[in-house]
């Protein structure tokens, strides 16, 4: 596990957002949609970590709660991904690229190979 200190780095980054997200009701300070119009444009603080928002929201509540969709979102596309990739993963062959390549000015320029 160490032979990968990015790959630890990334684990634990991911698993303290899953963490968050999965108990954002009990470690989310306020509730993220609340709105506060005394404390509009808030500094942070110690009440508010991140300060708050254009309508008095705090940042850091919605931050937690937007961890929810971003591990959902990413994950649901990378096991989607995973699912229908081609079982072997090789590279387009040189001549796609190529015929692809020339065809980067106007539709007209483009002439089919033959």
């Amino acid at each position: 596990m160490l032979t990968q200190p990015l790959g630890c780095a990334g684990a634990l980054v991911v698993l303290v957002m899953a963490l968050a997200a999965l108990g954002a009701d009990f470690v989310a300070p306020y509730d993220p949609e609340a709105i506060d119009f005394a404390s509009m444009l808030g500094a942070p603080s110690l009440d508010h970590p991140l300060g708050t928002d254009a309508f008095g929201r705090d940042v850091l509540s919605r931050v937690i709660f937007g961890a929810r969709t971003a591990l959902a979102i990413g994950f649901l596309s990378s096991s989607s991904a995973a699912r229908w990739a081609p079982s072997s993963a090789s590279p387009p062959p040189i001549s796609a690229a190529v015929s692809t390549s020339r065809c980067r000015g106007s539709p007209t320029s483009c002439s089919p190979s033959r």
